[in-house]
């Protein structure tokens, strides 16, 4: 007697609530995907779980022409050797993103890994070796469009804005008094330092190379990352570091980059002269900076942003707590 022929099993059908995720599934559907979970981690980020591994579907409102640029961006970068980014997946038409009701929709694998904490200064030079990596990397790029925001020039006018309106906050208009209490003394009398930092960093601007490099820069557009901080990057099982987020990037010069990152790090180490060496020794020994780019570096380290912020939010929105935040801030200034 011949044994009984056994029917193959059929794959096993995941039950997807597409609804509750505030998805459809012929959206999805354009990456080709067996769908095993699906996570609404925030309002515009999906965690899908698939026969294609772990994946993030990202949702953004962004015109064709970024969407082009930062794919393009993205593929130069990987390949060219800067591998741990979120490069978008090709759907089954060969697109990188897909648009539906006026929303765009792109996916990327799901990236593993631990926060960096710039608090541990062992951390430190790592991340700013994969900052000159990237920039590295980011080299002869030819956007196809313009896409993004265009920062190339601007600083002068930038700063300039800010220090009139510390020059408002510190003369102000009598036909509009405001009440002042000690609190608002200290800020008053911090004002004044501030607004000669802002006078010597613009001072610095005008003696250096900038226009030079913006000139430059306007025949070779460079892009910046524009939020290399702790909340975009990650520490992959292979100890690499992982770089998430480049929604916010513009064209500037690397030193903008270069200098914002390293700003946020000397801040939360109260200025350590010997650590802002060595983490600017780490970035050099990948993209060595010109005697130009020096100059413009130290200018915007001049530039006091870390305590423009608390005094921004307390002359914008004067209350007990920004008293505090206040006092905290003109501490750590």
């Amino acid at each position: 007697m011949g044994g009984r022929t056994r029917k193959k099993k059929k794959p096993l059908i995941h039950s997807v609530n597409w609804l509750e995720n505030d998805l459809r599934q012929e959206w999805v559907a354009q990456w080709e995907m067996k769908i095993k979970t699906l996570e609404r981690i925030n309002l515009d980020v999906w965690k899908i779980d698939g026969d294609r591994g772990v994946k993030k579907l990202t949702r953004v409102y962004w015109a064709p022409e970024r969407l082009l640029l930062l794919e393009a961006f993205l593929d130069h970068l990987g390949r060219s050797g800067f591998k741990a980014i979120p490069r978008w997946i090709k759907t089954r038409e060969g697109s990188g993103w897909i648009t539906r009701d006026g929303d765009s929709f792109f996916l990327s694998d799901w990236p593993e890994g631990n926060p960096v904490k710039l608090l541990d200064p062992e951390q430190v030079l790592p991340l700013m070796t994969t900052l000159a990596r990237l920039h590295y990397h980011s080299r002869d790029f030819k956007p196809p469009t313009a896409g993004i925001r265009n920062n190339l020039g601007q600083w002068p006018h930038q700063w300039q804005q800010v220090r009139q309106q510390l020059l408002n906050w510190r003369y102000p208009k009598e036909e509009s008094p405001r009440e002042t209490d000690n609190d608002d003394q200290v800020a008053q009398e911090v004002l004044d330092p501030l607004i000669k930092q802002i006078t010597r960093a613009l001072n610095i601007l005008a003696d250096s190379r900038y226009d030079e490099m913006i000139t430059i820069a306007q025949n070779q557009p460079f892009i910046c990352n524009n939020s290399f901080h702790e909340a975009s990057l990650l520490v992959t099982p292979r100890k690499e570091i992982y770089v998430s987020d480049f929604e916010n990037c513009i064209f500037d010069l690397r030193v903008y980059d270069l200098g914002r990152f390293l700003r946020r790090v000397l801040y939360r180490f109260k200025w350590d002269h010997d650590l802002g060496q060595k983490a600017l020794k780490a970035y050099e020994a990948i993209m060595p900076l010109s005697p130009a780019e020096r100059r413009v570096l130290l200018a915007y380290l001049w530039f006091p942003d870390p305590a423009l912020t608390f005094i921004q939010f307390y002359f914008y929105a004067p209350s007990s707590a920004q008293k505090n935040r206040l006092k905290v801030g003109l501490q750590q200034k």
